[in-house]
């Protein structure tokens, strides 16, 4: 029985070898080409036109109660309207609104609570350079905030330095 099954191996293993072992051929050599051939040839390519032509994006016109800043808002004087948020919610497809119990929770587990005014959402720093969450938090439950301070805009991101808030 070993012999029945040794034979096979033993002529599929010298098949394997003579077929692997063929003639040995050189391959054939790369051509000798010099860089300054290389470049000349890419110079002398012809250009390619691109055809994407770029449209400009059109402006959306400013709804009046959008209260988007273009600029940095100077709220020194006047308070900044809106409400406190929960980022979580906003990014979640919510308006954000949270309870007075819920901020707390959320600012204890060490989330995020940010000023909304408008279609604006702005993360909220003390003047002392500390987030503010925790101030946001007490001021959870009213319907209308406002805010005294600064607003910035760093890459995108609505930065508020508050001074004062209060309910309204």
């Amino acid at each position: 029985m070993i012999k029945n099954f040794l034979l096979p191996l033993m002529m599929a293993a010298l098949m394997f070898t003579f077929v692997a072992c063929g003639d040995d051929k050189d391959e054939a050599p790369l051509p000798e080409e010099s860089i300054e051939d290389i470049i000349d040839s890419v110079e002398a390519s012809p250009d390619v036109i691109d055809t994407v032509v770029q449209t400009p994006t059109p402006e959306t016109p400013k709804k009046d109660g959008d209260k988007t800043p273009a600029t940095p808002t100077d709220a020194t004087k006047k308070p900044l309207e809106g409400y406190v948020a929960s980022l979580d919610g906003l990014v979640q497809g919510g308006n954000g609104r949270v309870s007075k119990a819920d901020a707390s929770a959320i600012v204890g587990r060490g989330g995020i609570l940010v000023f909304k005014s408008g279609n604006t959402v702005y993360f909220v720093y003390n003047e002392d350079g500390s987030f503010a969450s925790k101030r946001l938090a007490s001021f959870a439950s009213a319907d209308k905030v406002g805010i005294l301070g600064k607003s910035q805009s760093k890459g995108g991101i609505n930065i508020f330095i508050m001074t004062m808030i209060d309910a309204i």
